[in-house]
């Protein structure tokens, strides 16, 4: 098995997409404890993780070329899994927040895990990306198992012509 290539791009990609983790785990606390105090965990720990594993599978979507353009259907479902789950998940964060926060929390209190460390918190972010995994993986084997396949169509029309009058070149001499 050949591993897959890392471009320059992919490379330059990943930095950025790291950057704006970064940057979204530094303002949001300070932005959400003023509005709602979970929900910036909820999205840090629970949206954050399934935003940057369908960036990551979105690269070669981006990179086929040809061929091989229409030969990804179980990633593209994956895609399509993922980014209903992560929009549910939103959905939940926003409308059912501190049931989802305490319901996570108690859980893994429950485990014997000790709420602010670390361990605490890589098990949170476990327990909020295995459901958007799991529908992420529903929705690619939708797309293997049924064989859907966008087409897109492409028709070359001809341009009607415009309606009799003066030609542009005369509209600009008579302007002058």
């Amino acid at each position: 098995m050949t591993l897959p290539r890392l471009t320059i791009s992919d490379l330059m990609a990943l930095v950025l997409l790291v950057a704006l983790d970064i940057w979204v785990c530094q303002s949001l606390p300070l932005v959400g404890p003023q509005l709602i105090p979970d929900l910036s965990d909820l999205l840090i720990f629970g949206a954050l993780p399934m935003a940057n594993v369908l960036a990551i599978g979105l690269t070669p979507l981006t990179r086929a070329r040809g061929e091989q353009r229409g030969r990804r259907p179980s990633l593209v479902g994956f895609e399509v899994g993922g980014l209903v789950a992560l929009i549910v998940l939103l959905g939940c964060s926003l409308t059912l927040t501190r049931p989802l926060h305490e319901g996570v929390g108690r859980l893994l209190t429950s485990i014997g895990l000790v709420p602010p460390g670390p361990v605490f918190l890589a098990a949170a972010v476990i327990l909020l990306l295995l459901p958007q995994l799991a529908l992420a993986l529903f929705g690619a084997w939708l797309y293997r198992r049924y064989d859907i396949r966008v087409k897109i169509i492409v028709e070359r029309r001809t341009i009607p012509s415009p309606e009799p009058g003066p030609t542009p070149e005369r509209l600009v001499a008579e302007g002058l």
